[in-house]
C-alpha cells in the first residue's frame, strides 16, 4: 500500500488541487470528498499527530501512529485493485510554536504580529514524524509514503499568505505587510528558504519519495500530467483544463485588499492600517534577492528556470 501526502504549502492552489485533482479519484481521502467540507479521521488524526509531535511522549505517538497505519490498510483492502491512498492537507507544512500551535507561518497575526521571536531553523514537525514514527511503521507492514510539496513564488506566497490573515493582524495594512517582510529577511527565517524544506523531506523520503508541483503551473497544457504523476492517477483523465485557483484574493497584479474582523465591532482588533496591501516592484525584488542563493538550489533540483516564474 502506497499513502501520498499533499502538505500544501498554504496559498499554493491547495483548493484546486483538492476539489479538481482529487476530488472522485480512487483512494482520495480528503475534506471536499463527497461534497464534504470537513476533515474526514484519516486527515484529521494525522493533522493532530503533526500539530501535538512535541507535546506527546514517543510511546503514545508510536501507539496512534500503529493504529493510523493499521486503519490505513484496512482502507486499501477494501479496493478491488491495488490503489494509493491519497491525502491532500495543508497544515501538515505548519510550522508550529510553542504556546502558539494555530500558528501559519510565515505571517504572524494577533498580538504575534507585533511581537519579536527568534527565527525559525528548524524542520517542520511533519518531517519529524515521518522519520521517527510514520515511515518505519509503514515500511515495517510493507507500505511506502510519497509526498507531493506545492510551491509559489515568496512574493506573491507572502502576499496571498497575509492578505488571508489580515482579519487577525492589529494595525493591518502595508506598514505592518513591510515590516513582517523586513522581519523575515534580517532573522533569515527558514520558512521562506523552500529548498531548506526539500531537502529535510528528501532527506527522509529520498528522491523518488517527493515530488514539487508549482502553483504557476497551474494552466499550463502539461499540467494534467504532472498531477497525474505525483498523485498516482495513472488510471485517470483529468478531462480539464486547470484553472490558477479558485479562491485567489488578489485584486490586481501584486495588489490584495484585505478586509477588518468580521462582526459588529470591526475596531475590535484596533485595526488603523490601510484596505489593501500592495507587492512593490521594490519589495518584490528585495524577497526575490534574499531568497535567490535557495531559488537557484531550487530550481537546480528541479531542472527548471524558475526565475521566469517570479523565483
Amino acid at each position: 500500500m502506497r499513502l501520498i501526502v499533499h502538505i500544501g504549502l498554504h496559498k499554493t492552489g491547495t483548493t484546486t488541487l483538492q476539489r479538481d485533482v482529487l476530488i472522485g479519484k480512487s483512494g482520495y481521502l480528503g475534506k471536499f470528498e463527497n461534497n464534504r467540507n470537513d476533515h474526514p479521521y484519516e486527515v484529521s488524526e494525522l493533522s493532530d499527530l503533526v500539530t501535538r509531535f512535541h507535546l506527546l511522549d514517543r510511546a503514545e505517538r508510536r501507539e496512534r501512529v500503529s493504529a493510523y497505519v493499521d486503519r490505513l490498510f484496512r482502507i486499501a483492502e477494501t479496493f478491488r485493485t491495488p490503489t494509493s491512498l491519497k491525502i491532500s492537507e495543508e497544515r501538515l507544512s505548519n510550522w508550529m510554536e510553542t504556546g502558539d500551535e494555530g500558528n501559519r507561518w510565515p505571517i504572524r497575526y494577533g498580538d504575534a504580529a507585533h511581537a519579536v521571536f527568534a527565527p525559525r531553523r528548524h524542520r517542520i514537525p511533519f518531517v519529524s514524524l515521518l522519520e521517527e514514527d510514520l515511515l518505519p511503521t509503514l515500511a515495517a507492514r510493507g507500505g511506502s509514503l510519497r509526498v507531493v510539496l506545492s510551491l509559489r513564488n515568496q512574493p506573491e506566497w507572502l502576499g496571498s499568505f497575509y492578505a488571508q490573515s489580515a482579519s487577525r493582524i492589529r494595525g493591518a495594512g502595508q506598514r505592518n505587510f513591510e515590516t513582517q517582510i523586513a522581519a523575515l529577511i534580517a532573522g533569515r527565517d527558514a520558512s521562506i528558504d523552500f529548498m531548506e524544506m526539500v531537502r529535510s523531506l528528501e532527506a527522509v523520503l529520498g528522491r523518488d519519495g517527493l515530488r514539487i508541483l508549482l502553483q504557476e503551473d497551474m494552466g499550463a497544457p502539461d499540467f494534467a500530467d504532472r498531477a497525474v504523476e505525483a498523485f498516482d492517477l495513472q488510471d485517470c483523465a483529468l478531462g480539464m483544463r486547470l484553472m490558477s485557483s479558485r479562491n485567489v484574493k488578489s485584486s490586481g497584479e501584486g495588489l490584495w485588499k484585505i478586509k477588518g474582523r468580521k462582526g459588529r465591532w470591526p475596531d475590535l482588533f484596533g485595526r488603523t492600517g490601510s484596505p489593501e496591501i500592495r507587492l512593490t516592484d521594490a519589495l518584490r525584488d528585495r524577497i526575490r534577492s534574499h531568497c535567490a542563493a535557495g531559488n537557484a538550489a531550487l530550481a537546480g533540483y528541479m531542472g527548471r528556470d524558475l526565475a521566469a516564474l517570479g523565483y
